[in-house]
């Protein structure tokens, strides 16, 4: 998870995805850290720096993962899952790809996704059909966003992919002349948001908060059974 702005939802989905769950409770949580700092839209656009941002994202998220892998026991190679929103998510992108180099990555929880490609495996939610603000050419060129066209997240074999969407949001479900201050991309996880799997079907009973931490703690079980096939471990 990140420190930035974005720090609060993600705190609220991974209170709820390990409140009370004994059989999950010693798989760390590892921030991304003081490196990585996510910049505001006005000063993303003004000074073109979401790139720059997001590449130090991605290298610091890949240089936290190689600290708890070293302090492991020899040859402890860690599956991660990997959880972002907003410009998080794209940091997910590029973290997912690296780690995935080393057989490293399990699964990849998303909200407001600015990478999204509308339809692609795992996207869900009214915006499904949506796509990120820096896949489309005129977003990616304000934001600093150049290398989109290298992205290689939606074609990782062998990893979990959940990816929401809210239509109208701005950062996932972007169309010229849309609103960038968007409510939709603020509502992810609030106590009112009923979890939709896309545009034309009806919200479910559970809330937003519910089916993804209900998610995640899957991916988490998954992550940990990989690894100890891996290495011939019993699972927990």
């Amino acid at each position: 998870m990140t420190d930035g702005w974005e720090g609060a939802t993600l705190s609220r989905l991974l209170t709820a995805t390990y409140r009370d769950q004994t059989a999950i409770r010693a798989v760390p949580v590892l921030s991304v850290g003081s490196g990585y700092r996510a910049v505001g839209t006005a000063d993303g656009i003004r000074h073109r720096s979401f790139g720059r941002s997001v590449a130090s994202g991605v290298a610091t998220a890949v240089a936290a993962y190689d600290t708890a892998r070293s302090e492991g026991s020899p040859g402890c190679a860690p599956m991660a899952v990997l959880v972002g929103f907003s410009q998080g998510a794209a940091v997910a992108h590029g973290v997912a790809v690296e780690l995935a180099k080393r057989s490293a990555v399990a699964a990849a929880l998303l909200m407001g996704d600015p990478l999204q490609q509308p339809g692609a495996d795992g996207v869900t939610g009214t915006g499904d059909g949506g796509e990120g603000v820096w896949q489309n050419p005129v977003g990616a060129f304000v934001s600093g966003v150049d290398d989109r066209s290298a992205d290689a997240f939606y074609a990782l074999p062998g990893v979990r992919r959940m990816s929401v969407c809210h239509a109208r949001d701005p950062v996932c479900d972007f169309r010229v002349g849309t609103d960038i201050t968007g409510h939709p991309h603020t509502t992810y996880l609030a106590d009112t948001t009923k979890f939709q799997t896309s545009a034309t079907t009806p919200p479910l009973a559970r809330t937003e908060l519910e089916v993804l931490a209900s998610t995640l703690r899957s991916d988490i079980r998954w992550a940990t059974e990989k690894y100890n096939r891996a290495f011939g471990l019993t699972a927990i």
